[in-house]
């Protein structure tokens, strides 16, 4: 009863590569957690407290701009 709950978070990336720049970059946008689903990385583990055993630091949905070079 006092683990992390279980995780299930999808995270998706598209990317396509353009031949026609010098370097051939391949572009694309990223989604971390796209469901935006609940995953803590800490929990409250002082006994004195009343949130005791409480999750918290879920990061949100994010989005980002991928360039990389081949």
């Amino acid at each position: 009863d006092r683990h992390f709950p279980t995780l299930a978070a999808v995270d998706l990336d598209i990317e396509h590569k353009f031949a026609w720049i010098k370097g051939q970059p391949w572009i694309g946008v990223r989604f971390y957690n796209s469901l935006d689903r609940f995953a803590p990385s800490e929990v409250q583990s002082n006994t004195g407290s009343p949130m005791f055993g409480g999750f918290f630091n879920s990061p949100g949905r994010q989005f980002r701009l991928q360039v990389r070079l081949d």
